[in-house]
């Protein structure tokens, strides 16, 4: 495991105290689409449109914040699926499919870095 990886990773800050985590800039878009993949469990593969309803019915409906278009949607899941940090992965062979990284992939991109 290559902790000096781990140390930068923006993604999981649950190990931050909250005096130190409100004065970060998260991105709260990204956060709640990790919630949605993980709320789905692991292995789960979920499509731009399962996403995209998921997000408009946990987050959007029946409160005052603007609906994410699925172009939005989208845009923002390919980022996500390429930054090697985030727990999110493009599905191989499928387009427009993302899951959680497993265990197995995390170790793997871990090795990789320490290469």
């Amino acid at each position: 495991m290559n902790s000096n990886m781990d140390i930068f990773n923006t993604y999981n800050i649950g190990d931050i105290p909250e005096a130190i985590r409100s004065g970060l800039r998260q991105d709260d878009y990204a956060d709640q689409i990790i919630q949605l993949f993980k709320l789905a469990g692991p292995g789960v593969d979920l499509t731009v449109d399962n996403i995209t309803v998921a997000y408009y019915r946990k987050f959007t409906a029946g409160t005052n914040n603007e609906p994410k278009k699925k172009n939005a949607i989208m845009a923002k899941l390919y980022t996500m699926g390429r930054d090697k940090d985030c727990p999110i992965i493009s599905v191989p062979g499928k387009k427009g499919v993302y899951r959680l990284k497993t265990s197995d992939e995390q170790k793997e991109q871990e090795n990789a870095d320490e290469s």
